[in-house]
Order: structure tokens, then sequence, then C-alpha cells
């Protein structure tokens, strides 16, 4: 089997339903990455023979929690916080086509890599920034729907920015990570309490030709209005 089958099989165990459209969207976002990662840095040399297994099915594994929690995605705003190469934001706005997609990225070259792929690609409602999380708090204060972060950094230093982000009444934070009893650290847990945010859910998952889970940490600020 290829990594595309993998990818495939994993998708289909999901019951994640991909259109002829998205594949091809899919594909042709995968071959820009493989194309541009010498000169680019997008992503390592060990996993680009892996991509569809590896990057491209983690990002779309929340896919139907996002759908489940907000039936309607028009007018919502999803972040992607630190997003390199495009990923989770890029694979996740093929598929969730009605949202609004913002995507953070300070890095220079890779910030030109995603201008190229968003006209590529003709995707639309989707824009970069190249401000770091947290570098205008009051400016990015209460404005996001959903919160993504896959791999940025620990999660304990990063986690007051990403929640100022959020709309204080239902903003939602869906942090990738390796272990969900991070979340009982007791700094964690004064971060969420100061700002009057909770765990919604913990989503586990394994990736194709992998024996251990995965964790994708749901946090939810405030009232869900959703």
């Amino acid at each position: 089997m290829t990594d595309k089958d993998y990818f495939l099989q994993q998708i289909d165990k999901w019951d994640i339903k991909l259109s002829e459209n998205h594949l091809e969207l899919l594909t042709r976002y995968v071959d820009e990455v493989l194309d541009k990662n010498k000169k680019f840095n997008l992503v390592s040399n060990k996993d680009a023979g892996i991509i569809w297994a590896r990057h491209i099915a983690d990002s779309l594994a929340p896919i139907k929690k996002i759908k489940t929690l907000f039936p309607s995605l028009k007018n919502k705003l999803i972040a992607d916080a630190g997003s390199g190469a495009g990923l989770p934001g890029i694979p996740l706005k093929i598929l969730l086509e009605d949202a609004d997609f913002k995507l953070y990225e300070p890095n220079f070259k890779r910030r030109n890599f995603l201008i190229w792929t968003f006209s590529k690609l003709k995707l639309k409602k989707i824009e970069i920034s190249n401000e770091r999380i947290g570098e205008n708090p009051r400016i990015q204060k209460g404005k996001t729907d959903i919160l993504i972060e896959r791999a940025m950094g620990q999660l304990e230093n990063i986690l007051p920015q990403c929640l100022n982000m959020l709309k204080e009444e239902g903003g939602l934070f869906y942090a990738w990570h390796a272990n969900a009893k991070i979340l009982k650290s007791a700094k964690i847990v004064n971060i969420m309490e100061k700002m009057n945010t909770a765990v919604y859910d913990i989503h586990d998952y394994k990736l194709a030709g992998e024996e251990k889970n995965r964790f994708i940490l749901i946090l939810r600020r405030g009232k869900c209005t959703c």
C-alpha cells in the first residue's frame, strides 16, 4: 500500500467523507509541500514519504468533532497557531469550506509558501498573519471561534496566549498533544481557572501504523453558545 492508500484507509475508518474535489485539492497541496520542501524546510525528510498518513490524516482527525459542535461554520473564524507548512490549517480549510481561516506564521519563507499555496489551490476565505500568537494580545483578544494548535510548543507556555484569542463565551481550543494527563498539571489547571476555561472533550485516536494513542485536547471558554 502507498502512503496515500494508508491515509484513505484511515479516513474511511474515521468515517470522514471526502469528495473528489477535496481529494484533488489535498493531493495538489501535498504535491506543493513536497515540491517546495527543500527550499522552505516544510516537513522533515523522514516525514516526506509518509506525509499523507502522518500529517494530512493527523490534521483531519478532529473534523467530525468540529462539525458536531459547529453544524454551521458560516461566519466562524478558525485560526491556526504557528501554521508552518499549513498543517493542520490547510487540510481543514479544504474540507471546511464555509469557515473563515486565519493562519499565523511569522517565518518569512513559510509565509510566502502559504500565500503561494492559497493562490495555487484557489482557496477562499483564508488569510495569513505574520504575527506570533500573543504578540498583540489586545488586538487578538476574543476574536476566534476555534483555535487549532499542532506541535507549536509547550502547552503551559502558550496556553494563556491561545485562550486569550478565543471568544469568551463558547470559544474552543483544539490542541494536539501526546499526553492527555498534562491537563491535570497544577500550572495548566491554574491557567484554565483564571481564564474561565474547562475541558470540553479529549479526542483520542491512532494513525495508521502506530500503536500509541494520540490526543486532541478540546478546551472551552465560558458558556458554550454553539
